[in-house]
């Protein structure tokens, strides 16, 4: 997977040469479980609802299928039920705390062989710096009882504690979170007590392609007469992928069209690393999954015959599909260069970042006029709207005195930058020298080229160079536009579950 996403990312430069249900932060819980996260909203619902990276009211109760492996008998038990979160959801200021409650149950009508009834309550204590969001969860209430072969296990809530911290960084196109929790579980059953220390790292992220979470923990659980240690690895992804289908009758007034697939998986691996005395020929690796129907979208089809023949006529068919393209496709020849606004316009569409209404950019204004950021930006262009996401979102800015040279060619290194700013992945970059013609590259684009380079995003020439000055084609800007997306659907995805669902200690 890491060369593939190497390639299609690299794809842009070698065309050179050779020519939501979101998981968000927990949905899963913080038990060692998974659920099967929230999901992507498809197009329709986004053009419709204009929510595309956030529910329309997070303070809705939210419920999930969810899985949890029960080890309190020496061996693992697989429960499953529904996890539900209620409570406020939302950040409404740079700093403030709401209550969120945690609910664990079996799901109606089923008569598992464990169940599990647990409510959590937490109070989160949030502040903002800059990009970053930092979440503080204090417990505020426990409660929980484990019924396993007809013997109940119910905490003691004195002797047991809950801990999560989460950091978010909200790049303009992603958001990435990272978090940590630390549990201690004390259960009494029969008079005789059993402990359960873990610990949990976790990772994750959502954008409007792809979201994923996915969690490392350590447990060791000590009962009276035996003690058993393991890992597991609970993984929720959602992503969209993109995928074209010919029409089968001759006589349709189309020769076929491209759907998005919705694909969710949602499952735990666990490995037993220190087995219980009790069951010693227990199997040292296992795991449970919730399974998932994919879901499809049909996109308009676009007339591109005349490009047919073309290496440009895939990836420009595909950004038409997906809305990134519009218009009438003749005005969009693949040997011309692009300039800068529609490059920059094309991004916003890609990456799905919110653009404003003239209404909106105004509301709250004494004089009623749209802001004037750039001399040659006016609110009379149809592109003025996404130009000024760009710019609210850190992702374009003018060239020399305030100017945004709009109309004029962008060069490669302005359309690296404003990917990598983009993806929020500027902070890979090194500021040691990453090409032959480093000196060629202006001082700000110097460390998004380094991280392009470091991710596979670019590749330099046979020579070493990257020609940072050098203009790009329509053609080219299609290649590097659907390269983004394709790394937004696929190697984000691989790279937080599989890289970390596969490791174990």
């Amino acid at each position: 997977m890491k060369l593939l996403c190497a390639i299609l990312f690299s794809v842009f430069i070698l065309t050179v040469e050779c020519e939501t249900s979101y998981a968000l932060a927990g949905d899963l819980g913080f038990f060692g479980g998974v659920s099967e996260g929230r999901r992507l909203p498809k197009t329709i619902e986004t053009l419709t609802t204009g929510e595309a990276r956030t529910e329309s009211n997070p303070n809705q109760p939210r419920a999930f299928v969810y899985k949890e492996m029960i080890f309190l008998s020496g061996r693992p038990v697989e429960f499953t039920g529904l996890i539900e979160m209620t409570g406020a959801a939302g950040v409404t200021g740079p700093n403030g705390s709401y209550t969120q409650q945690f609910s664990v149950y079996a799901s109606p009508g089923t008569e598992p062989g464990a169940n599990i009834e647990r409510t959590v309550v937490f109070n989160i204590n949030y502040r903002t710096r800059g990009n970053e969001l930092i979440k503080d969860y204090t417990l505020q209430d426990w409660t929980e009882t484990i019924t396993l072969d007809g013997e109940t296990f119910a905490l003691d809530t004195g002797q047991s504690g809950f801990d999560v911290s989460i950091i978010e960084h909200n790049a303009p196109g992603i958001t990435y979170y990272r978090g940590d929790v630390s549990r201690r579980a004390v259960y009494t059953s029969n008079d005789e007590r059993y402990t359960l220390d873990s610990s949990d790292a976790f990772y994750g992220y959502n954008c409007a392609w792809s979201a994923s979470e996915t969690h490392r923990t350590d447990v060791t659980l000590l009962a009276p007469y035996w003690q058993t240690q393991y890992q597991i690895r609970p993984s929720a992804t959602v992503s969209k992928s993109l995928e074209y289908t010919s029409n089968e009758p001759e006589a349709i007034g189309f020769e076929g069209n491209y759907k998005e697939v919705i694909h969710r998986d949602a499952g735990l691996k666990y490995d037993i690393l220190q087995p219980a005395l009790i069951y010693p020929d227990q199997p040292p690796t296992g795991g449970a999954f919730i399974t998932q129907r994919n879901t499809f979208e049909q996109l308009a089809s676009t007339d591109l015959s005349f490009l047919k023949g073309s290496a440009a006529y895939e990836d420009i068919s595909r950004l038409y599909a997906m809305q990134i393209l519009e218009g009438d496709p003749k005005f969009y020849a693949p040997d011309q260069s692009i300039t800068r606004a529609q490059f920059v316009t094309a991004l916003v569409k890609a990456v799905k970042l919110p653009v404003q209404t003239l209404a909106a950019e105004t509301r709250g204004r004494k004089a009623q006029s749209p802001p004037i950021v750039f001399p040659d930006v006016l609110p009379t262009r149809p592109d003025y709207p996404y130009i000024m996401s760009a710019y609210r979102n850190g992702v374009a800015f003018g060239r020399d005195f305030g100017t945004f040279y709009a109309d004029e060619p962008i060069e490669r290194q302005e359309a690296f930058t404003i990917i990598i700013r983009a993806l929020g992945l500027s902070g890979l970059g090194q500021p040691a020298p990453a090409f032959a013609d480093d000196d060629a590259i202006s001082s700000w684009a110097k460390r998004d080229l380094s991280a392009a380079k470091r991710l596979g995003i670019i590749k330099p020439y046979s020579d070493g160079s990257i020609r940072p000055h050098n203009m790009i084609s329509k053609a080219e800007a299609a290649a590097l536009l659907t390269g983004m997306t394709d790394y937004m659907r696929a190697c984000l995805p691989a790279n937080y579950s599989d890289h970390l669902v596969n490791y174990t200690l």
